[in-house]
């Protein structure tokens, strides 16, 4: 396909028509009012002035492609499976049909994937090398399933439609904007803002989620600031703390230590085995327990009338309401599963099953 740019000539896409069209719009921005230099080899220098030349690389190989100092974009072609490094300043790398690995080597830009071969992994996007810190990218993915690496930086991430993109945060603080698959390594941390799936290694985390998500916990320290998103947070066997925001949220307690505060929204809790605490936020939040998950301690703060204690697998004749001071003890004739309800003594009447 072949795409005409303003102030120059035609560059050939070995792309399908969506992604052929989001490598041509790029390039037309980024060249608009230039004179281009097409480049058809790696030997051919690009011509200097980075404010009014645009240097090409168009080009195909089963080797390692580095994109000049001087040059600002790297078409491949073809459907070989391509190396492409780029440089620390302005770029844009728009790769081909095969399963590419794509290195931005810290600059700022656009990254356009092809289609890619086959499954997974697809193409890989590297944003630099291994525990150096990334520029601002647009990564903009096609049917395929792409690997996103990153240690630091940030990134807006779409897919074609029926592609995916799953994004492995490896340290640092990485802001990570679209609808992605989001593994965090110990130590990471995540400003994420999409309908998102993020999941923890055993490490110290954090993820603070503007849009909508589901967070899966690990096994070390954890703390997710949910947004305005219906988020849908699990804790794991670590040390979490939960945190919702003014959607309505659901947080499920792990085999751990769990802090878990509602959102301004309607929030549904999930007690696990583990110890928690359970702040809710209004008249309709709803504390779940269930013989299935038995055994756990729960202290449930801000409990008012209108909330509900639902106790699934437990009848009424099971369970034992006890009163200290202010506070409520509900435990049961089955299990260990104590529940703490302070500032509230509950009845039959809070309860459902």
């Amino acid at each position: 396909m072949t795409a005409t740019i303003t102030g120059g000539g035609g560059v050939n896409y070995a792309l399908d028509p969506a992604q052929a069209a989001l490598a041509s719009a790029a390039l037309t921005a980024a060249a608009g009012g230039m004179t281009v230099n097409t480049l058809k080899s790696l030997g051919a220098s690009p011509t200097p002035g980075d404010y009014n030349v645009y240097n090409i690389y168009n080009y195909s190989s089963f080797q390692t492609n580095t994109l000049d100092p001087g040059g600002q974009a790297f078409v491949l072609l073809g459907v070989n499976d391509e190396t492409v490094i780029g440089h620390t300043g302005t770029e844009l790398l728009v790769g081909n049909q095969g399963n590419d690995t794509i290195n931005a080597a810290g600059g700022s830009g656009t990254v356009i994937t092809g289609d890619g071969k086959g499954p997974a992994p697809g193409n890989t996007i590297d944003l630099n090398n291994p525990g150096v810190a990334g520029g601002s990218l647009v990564i903009d993915s096609g049917t395929g399933a792409d690997t996103v690496n990153m240690w630091g930086g940030a990134i807006t991430v779409s897919a074609a439609p029926g592609g995916s993109v799953t994004v492995d945060a490896l340290s640092g603080t990485n802001s990570i904007t679209g609808n992605a698959f989001i593994n965090l390594t110990t130590g990471a941390t995540a400003i994420v803002s999409g309908n998102d799936t993020i999941s923890f290694s055993g490490g110290s985390d954090t993820v603070v989620e503007s849009g909508t998500a589901t967070v899966t916990g690990g096994g070390g320290v954890v703390t997710v600031a949910a947004g305005a998103g219906a988020n849908s947070v699990a804790a794991g066997t670590g040390s979490s703390t939960l945190l919702g925001g003014s959607g309505a949220d659901t947080f499920m307690s792990g085999a751990g230590i769990s802090s878990m505060v509602g959102g301004t929204s309607s929030n549904l809790f999930i007690g696990q085995t583990g110890m928690d605490t359970m702040m809710g936020a209004g008249t309709s939040d709803e504390f779940s327990f269930a013989s299935t998950q038995a055994g756990g301690t729960h202290t449930i703060e801000n409990f008012m009338a209108g909330n509900n204690l639902n106790l699934v697998g437990y009848t009424n004749a099971e369970l034992n309401i006890a009163y200290s001071g202010p506070n409520s003890i509900v435990t049961n004739t089955l299990d260990t599963t104590s529940i703490t309800v302070v500032g509230y003594h509950v009845t039959l009447g809070d309860i459902t099953h």
